[in-house]
């Protein structure tokens, strides 16, 4: 009687390298999904932040901000605050 042969395992694939492994996957990112109006929602996936625009039917435009495009985004938004906020030592008008 022939006895049938064990089945070589495929060979182990390895992930490609993580840009930042010390930053690991946040487990059920979808918990993380916020409204933050005008149509528009943030997620995060672990590692991005995601921006999307949903209409009712899923979302129609997605952007992944990665933590120093994030940082720039943060940057420019207090740099406009900035520009807009009134000088408390500047004499305001009654």
């Amino acid at each position: 009687m022939n006895q049938p042969q064990a089945k070589e395992a495929p060979p182990a694939v390895s992930a490609p390298p993580d840009r930042d492994h010390h930053l690991l996957p946040m487990p059920a990112p979808h918990r993380y999904k916020d409204y933050l109006g005008d149509s528009v929602y943030a997620d995060f996936d672990g590692y991005h932040i995601v921006l999307t625009t949903e209409n009712g039917f899923g979302p129609t435009n997605t952007i992944a901000l990665e933590p120093e495009v994030l940082a720039a985004l943060n940057r420019f938004s207090e740099r406009i605050k900035n520009m807009h906020t009134p000088d408390p030592d500047l004499e305001q008008p009654p």
